[in-house]
């Protein structure tokens, strides 16, 4: 089923979530043009709310512009990849900065956020924290949204409508009660999506919705309203890139032997080290 027996996954981590510590991790590559706006508006948007006290991350992956600087300049504190990755050779994308978003804060809850966001409702995205403040059984909240494109409401993503979609309600038909499925915009226990075998690249956010809803059950994955959110639109060859990853981290965990063998080819040993050797080669055992 999944990697840890579910009943003592539960058991494990359903614990008080009085006076949990926060933190808000962006992964970015390259969006200097955005990280500015993007980290002063969820800082605004925390001094407003009473009683609520979160930190910012930036983790840069590899950029070659002033991201990391920029972000500096507006009050974030700044991690890099290359220091965090160096013992994989380096990181290979999107699943290795939410790594190194794990190694470098010690917080209980983390929220990640996308780094090109242009538009934004920041107090709503603060919300993907309430659920796992206030309900025990919820071990990750996924932010739901509606796509901002030249000014009016977009189509569904690509990759969601023609390579997530199908490949869900053909191997994963009780996983399709969410309404952004891929959204990079989520927050969760930092012990339990510690515990994770990550993809290393952008993969990683589709499997760790699927690895906590197959390890904790239905009631551990929910889902926020985040109101309207834009990105940058992505080039057509760079989409392929992710869905490819995304169709790898879906395929492997319907349990189809070759593509689970691959998959942890693209998988990280836990940041926080303590899945046992033998639940993974419980994961990889198909009858």
């Amino acid at each position: 089923m999944g990697v840890i027996d579910t009943l003592s996954c539960q058991t494990r981590h359903m614990n008080s979530s009085a006076n949990n510590s926060r933190t808000i991790c962006i992964p970015a590559r390259n969006e200097a043009k955005t990280i500015g706006s993007v980290v002063l508006s969820l800082k605004k948007a925390i001094n407003q709310r009473p009683n609520f006290d979160c930190q910012v991350l930036v983790i840069d992956d590899r950029s070659d512009d002033r991201t990391a600087e920029i972000a500096q300049e507006c009050g974030a504190n700044v991690v890099s990849t290359r220091t965090l990755c160096q013992k994989f050779g380096g990181s290979n994308g999107k699943g290795d900065a939410i790594y190194a978003s794990l190694v470098s804060c010690a917080s209980d809850l983390i929220a990640w956020v996308d780094g090109d966001l242009g538009e934004m409702e920041p107090a709503k995205i603060l919300q993907m924290f309430d659920p796992l403040e206030t309900e025990p059984r919820v071990q990750l909240v996924k932010g739901g949204f509606v796509r901002w494109v030249n000014g009016s409401e977009g189509e569904e993503g690509r990759v969601t409508a023609l390579t997530a979609r199908p490949l869900l309600d053909l191997l994963h038909p009780s996983f399709n009660f969410l309404s952004q499925p891929l959204s990079g915009m989520f927050a969760a226990r930092r012990n339990v999506v510690g515990d994770l075998w990550l993809d290393c690249d952008y993969g990683v956010d589709i499997g760790i919705a699927l690895d906590i809803f197959q390890m904790y059950g239905s009631s551990s994955v929910t889902e926020v309203d985040l109101g309207h959110i834009s990105h940058r639109q992505r080039p057509i060859a760079q989409l392929a890139i992710t869905a490819s990853n995304v169709a790898r981290a879906i395929v492997s965990r319907a349990g189809i032997s070759n593509s689970v063998v691959r998959d942890f080819e693209f998988r990280r040993s836990p940041a926080l080290g303590r899945s046992a050797i033998s639940e993974i080669k419980q994961f990889v055992t198909i009858s």
